[in-house]
């Protein structure tokens, strides 16, 4: 009798392990659905091209794009809730899924001072490769983010980056063979909105 009990105790278990199994509405970027909700990790910095956000819990690259976080700001790592959305009319040389920005579950401050990467072109400009930095009032961006020479030497450096913007766009031949990446880190008097440029590398 008590074998019994203790047979159809664990037999319990088993049925409520593969029921909870079962329900688990895991993220599956081969199969993905429409509406589905999912957790990102933002860093605390992104790329042209490459938002730096995965997938939780694993920390997976994500497979899209986040639209609709338009408030995120440098030198902070976020956790964000996110939709799923599949789309069967997408706009011309746009995707057909995204996850769309939800809510911010937590913002935390990058207190971090090694420097790290960003490339400079872009490949997301319709025609070819482009640069995605720029120059307006005798200021410096990258994407919408402030592009702050440290010295004289570094801002020399990237006016000679700027002269390479015709080629990169008349040659796409260049455009896509040439790498130009910018040593950055956060600046300090304002890491929200500023990459400070330690140097830059042209090859």
């Amino acid at each position: 009798m008590k074998s019994n009990v203790i047979k159809a105790g664990a037999l319990c278990v088993v049925m409520l392990l593969t029921i909870v199994t079962g329900c688990k509405k895991d993220f599956d970027p081969d199969k993905p659905k429409n509406g589905q909700e999912v957790e990102l990790f933002l860093d605390h910095y992104q790329d042209v091209g490459n938002q730096m956000a995965y997938l939780l819990p694993d920390k997976i690259k994500s497979p899209y794009g986040l639209q609709g976080f338009n408030e995120r700001e440098l030198g902070y790592t976020y956790r964000v809730k996110a939709k799923v959305v599949i789309t069967k009319e997408p706009l011309q040389d746009g995707p057909d899924r995204w996850f769309e920005f939800e809510r911010v579950v937590s913002k935390d401050l990058y207190t971090g001072t090694e420097p790290f990467q960003v490339s400079l072109i872009s490949n997301f400009v319709p025609g070819g490769p482009g640069l995605a930095i720029g120059k307006r009032d005798d200021k410096y961006y990258y994407l919408s983010y402030e592009f702050k020479p440290a010295n004289d030497a570094v801002k020399a450096r990237i006016e000679e980056v700027l002269a390479l913007r015709q080629r990169i766009y008349t040659d796409p031949a260049y455009g896509h063979s040439v790498s130009i990446k910018a040593t950055v880190t956060h600046a300090t008097d304002n890491r929200a909105n500023t990459y400070l440029v330690q140097g830059i590398e042209v090859k």
